[in-house]
């Protein structure tokens, strides 16, 4: 047990029985991963919005990685698994947050700074000019003749 009351669980390949190195993988320490179990139908779209259980990788080495799950669901795991990097909800959950934020700021209106800042005040869309371009001149001719 350890990584404040998770069960570490070391995960190995194995080919007849014998533990083997893992293949080419970007997965480091502190990654989000999901196990499915392997004796669940394996297809595109059975990755880790499937997944049975989620955790924390611990550390790898070239014949291993080490999962820190939740306790309870780690007693219960047995036999193969497949490992997944599953994407990191916090970041997901914060835009959802903010945008939620931002559509009742538009709602509500009242808010001086708010209604600026979402549409310039009048509710009127407001474009500036493009300055015209000037000829490019180069500061040393002689380079790049």
């Amino acid at each position: 047990s350890g990584l404040g009351g998770r069960t570490l669980i070391t995960l190995e390949r194995l080919r007849g029985g014998v533990a083997t190195m893992l293949p080419a993988h970007r997965l480091t320490n502190g990654d989000i991963v999901a196990l499915r179990d392997a004796s669940k139908a394996a297809g595109p779209a059975t990755k880790a919005r499937e997944s049975d259980h989620r955790g924390l990788v611990y550390k790898t080495t070239d014949a291993k990685v080490v999962v820190a799950v939740e306790g309870e669901a780690a007693e219960e795991m047995e036999g193969g698994f497949h490992l997944f990097k599953a994407a990191n909800d916090v970041t997901y959950k914060r835009y959802r947050n903010v945008l939620s934020d931002l559509k009742e700021a538009k709602e509500a209106r009242g808010n001086r700074l708010t209604d600026l800042l979402l549409d310039g005040g009048d509710g009127t869309p407001h474009f500036r000019a493009i300055p015209e371009q000037r000829a490019w001149k180069p500061l040393n001719k002689r380079l790049n003749p």
